[in-house]
């Protein structure tokens, strides 16, 4: 019986990845909320590329104009897009992978309180897994 052809348990709703393998991975079908986030993520991550391409053709970088407060405040827009780009893709995997309520007090603080509580995410998630593998699942 080749193992394509068993379907273990816990993959019986599931759809089987590298299924050449003893050690298949199993991954849950795409459903409506991951396909959602998906696209919204691509969205958000274009439009974020989309303004900072404009931002540097408008106000490059280097040449730093402290001094001049259109340069100064586009920047700070572009920081703040930027920091809470990434605090929402983090929100997303932790929303996925926490219970609801510890994810909406996780997500609370990457919004609220910065990178520390990023990182405390980090560390935590993985102290929490046995291997590297699990950290990333």
């Amino acid at each position: 019986m080749d193992i394509r052809d068993r379907k273990p348990k816990e993959c019986e709703e599931k759809l089987i990845v590298a299924s050449n393998t003893p050690e298949s991975i199993c991954m849950n079908k795409l459903d409506l909320k991951t396909l959602a986030t998906a696209i919204f993520f691509l969205i958000f991550g274009m439009f974020i590329f989309a303004y900072l391409s404009s931002m540097l053709v408008r106000y490059p970088l280097f040449e730093f104009k402290v001094d001049e407060i259109n340069w100064t405040r586009e920047w700070l827009y572009m920081t703040i897009l930027d920091y809470y780009g990434a605090a929402l893709s983090l929100g997303a995997v932790t929303l996925y992978s926490e219970p609801p309520f510890y994810a909406v007090l996780w997500i609370s603080g990457f919004c609220l309180l910065g990178s520390p509580i990023c990182c405390s995410y980090v560390i935590y998630r993985y102290g929490n897994r046995k291997s590297y593998s699990e950290f990333l699942l």
